[in-house]
């Protein structure tokens, strides 16, 4: 799995055709997601939001982690139905693995922690892993996975970064 992690966040193309054929790659992907949302929240709890009490702290880490697997559902989903649409052979687990895998680079958030140290790296950290690093993996995994142009993969792509933006949104304002 870890070399799977590695591969993905190096744009291993190749790793999605593998991950199609692998049972197992579903946990897996699943536990790369769970992953990637603790990387957030300590990066968060270490880094912008030391000052939070538990309580936000807390509330931190379940709007995340929640975040992360309704995500990642979501945009999993979404692809499906396009690649079927698109008359590709797919299927929901296939993409659920390809996915999991693409967001393999939001294991680095907990970088995000240097915000305690400076603002502006953490920007462009977080700005540099959650809207390059991310959506571009995404839309290589997508399109692999459905055997589409990378074009295909990145409206898909882009289309499922702004509806996690728009459920995170709405997730915050029922938190509250």
């Amino acid at each position: 799995m870890i070399h799977r992690i590695i591969r993905a966040c190096l744009l291993d193309g190749n790793l999605y055709y593998e991950l199609a054929e692998d049972q197992r790659a579903t946990f897996q992907a699943f536990i790369v997601v769970l992953l990637g949302a603790l990387s957030v929240t300590l990066g968060l709890v270490f880094g912008a939001a030391i000052e939070v009490d538990q309580h936000g702290k807390v509330l931190i880490a379940t709007r995340t982690i929640i975040v992360a697997i309704s995500s990642w559902f979501i945009v999993g989903l979404f692809a499906t139905i396009i690649g079927r649409l698109l008359k590709r052979k797919t299927r929901l687990n296939y993409m659920l693995s390809s996915l999991g895998f693409a967001y393999a680079p939001k294991l680095f958030s907990i970088f995000v922690a240097v915000a305690y140290f400076s603002d502006f790296l953490a920007l462009v950290l977080n700005t540099m892993i959650v809207l390059a690093w991310i959506p571009f993996n995404v839309a290589r995994g997508v399109s692999r996975t459905i055997d589409m142009p990378f074009s295909v993969g990145l409206w898909i792509s882009l289309v499922g970064l702004i509806a996690t933006i728009a459920f995170e949104k709405k997730l915050i304002e029922l938190m509250l």
